[in-house]
């Protein structure tokens, strides 16, 4: 297989025209032809089959059984697979947290704001407990300081995840494929956090684990400590009501 960041070029121009939400990951859409194509070298273009097998050279007697459960080999793309130097631009700016991961991130260690009556009925033991919009500003009284808290941790977290992506960007440590990423469920159990993007047919995936960074992983286990409290607190108030 290529070593990461360094992929042979295909030499193939595309462009991107038009993209659609996954999940939380931005995948450009990729259209095929309905039209089977036997040969991986047709009159139409370039198969997928023979974009993989340039791609992973030596690899690809290997790697191809996994691949034709995922993707024809037998398909010509509507837009041409680019090389891969022309999406590294895109792919710089994905490798960051964002407003909205730094949200979903945030959400592992911090009760909706404000909490909702669901979340504790849910969450919390409330059993013969009537409550209502009273206990959630009471709740949301005594959060203020350890919701601060959280908040200056993730900003911690946010510009340390920022440097060791910058880092994974510049030494192609990432995992990519053309058209299927086979290398996306080989994530370590370790890491806290992953992500993914579709770039005009290239499959892209990264991840961090805590251990990474001395930093990150302390702020991670304050933020461990901060949840427990702000769990023991709410559930505290809940049951003195009773």
């Amino acid at each position: 297989m290529p070593s990461p960041g360094k992929p042979p070029s295909l030499e193939l121009d595309g462009t991107d025209k038009g993209a659609m939400e996954t999940g939380t990951t931005s995948v450009d859409a990729v259209r095929f032809s309905s039209e089977p194509i036997v040969d991986q070298v047709s009159e139409r273009g370039i198969t997928t089959g023979a974009t993989l097998a340039a791609f992973y050279d030596r690899d690809w007697e290997k790697v191809r059984p996994e691949l034709e459960q995922r993707i024809s080999l037998t398909l010509v793309p509507d837009i041409p697979l680019p090389a891969w130097e022309s999406v590294l631009d895109r792919l710089q700016a994905a490798m960051q947290v964002s407003d909205a991961k730094l949200e979903r991130l945030t959400a592992r260690y911090a009760p909706p704001d404000p909490v909702r009556l669901d979340y504790l009925r849910e969450r919390f033991e409330v059993a013969g407990l009537a409550m209502d919009d009273r206990d959630i500003v009471a709740i949301e009284a005594v959060l203020v300081e350890p919701r601060a808290e959280i908040q200056d941790r993730m900003h911690t977290v946010r510009i340390l995840c920022n440097a060791i992506l910058a880092q994974k960007f510049r030494f192609g440590e990432y995992n990519y494929g053309p058209f299927a990423n086979i290398y996306t469920d080989k994530i370590p159990k370790s890491a806290f956090y992953a992500d993914s993007i579709g770039i005009q047919g290239w499959s892209v995936s990264w991840a961090i684990a805590p251990d990474e960074d001395p930093e990150l992983k302390s702020t991670l286990l304050e933020l461990a400590i901060l949840k427990k409290q702000i769990n023991a607190t709410i559930q505290k108030y809940l049951s003195d009501q009773k």
